[in-house]
């Protein structure tokens, strides 16, 4: 779904051709069985993906490759009718099921996101994309692009209990993680690492409820136990 529908076209020949290779080279290994035997597991929450029309998908990303404007009919979520825009595709990004179009929007300089699903339609222009000098989509992404966070980094230290960081010794959070166990059985862990300062840096902390404490920095200590106390109270309430 990240390639252009003209070059999945042009593929698509070598990929069969490709099968077919495989099957004489391989005549009593059963490779068409392999696709059963292999899965990608969502990390998070398995959600299902929003739709985006084929001709709009299509069209964006022959767009996108070929540095081409759009003129596009989007829908924002509050909004009660679309919104004829011109953008400059600059970049494409799957984000779980979603997929973020990093563009510029008319004639003004600053790099915005819009998601694929909300465009109802998606006419290709003549004129050709003109991206801001010096546009990197993984530097607009590592400054902390698409509402998560400035791009900062801090040193996150925070105690893990009853294993539930157990994970980290084996997928560690950054390069210069260090990590002390608490008690002999590395059931309670305490981690520190220096990492980027985002709002998904607090949603993998809420995930843990009660079996993570963050120690510091302050800010992140008061934000989190802000929210922990927030959702306290909303649960206290009760419901019939």
């Amino acid at each position: 779904e990240l390639l252009p529908a003209s070059v999945l076209e042009h593929l698509a020949p070598h990929f069969s051709e490709a099968e077919a290779r495989l099957r004489r080279q391989f005549p009593d290994i059963p490779l068409k069985r392999w696709p059963e035997k292999v899965r990608v597991a969502p990390a998070g929450q398995p959600l299902r993906s929003p739709r985006v029309l084929r001709s709009v998908r299509d069209t964006v990303t022959e767009a996108l490759l070929t540095e081409r404007q759009l003129a596009i009919l989007y829908r924002r979520p509050r909004d009660a009718q679309p919104q004829d825009w011109r953008i400059h595709p600059l970049g494409l990004v799957q984000r779980g099921r979603v997929f973020y179009l990093a563009v510029r929007l008319f004639d003004y300089q600053d790099v915005r996101m819009i998601v694929m699903h909300r465009i109802e339609r998606a006419a290709m222009l003549a004129d050709p994309v003109q991206a801001p000098q010096g546009f990197s989509l993984d530097r607009w992404l590592e400054e902390g692009a698409m509402g998560f966070g400035d791009g900062g980094r801090l040193r996150l230290v925070a105690e893990f209990h009853q294993g539930a960081g157990r994970h980290l010794l084996e997928s560690p959070l950054s390069d210069d993680q260090e990590t002390t166990p608490l008690d002999t059985r590395a059931e309670s862990l305490r981690v520190s690492a220096t990492v980027r300062d985002t709002e998904q840096l607090r949603w993998w902390l809420l995930g843990f409820g009660g079996k993570v404490e963050v120690i510091a920095p302050a800010a992140v200590r008061r934000d989190v136990a802000s929210r922990v106390r927030a959702a306290a109270k909303r649960y206290s309430k009760r419901r019939r």
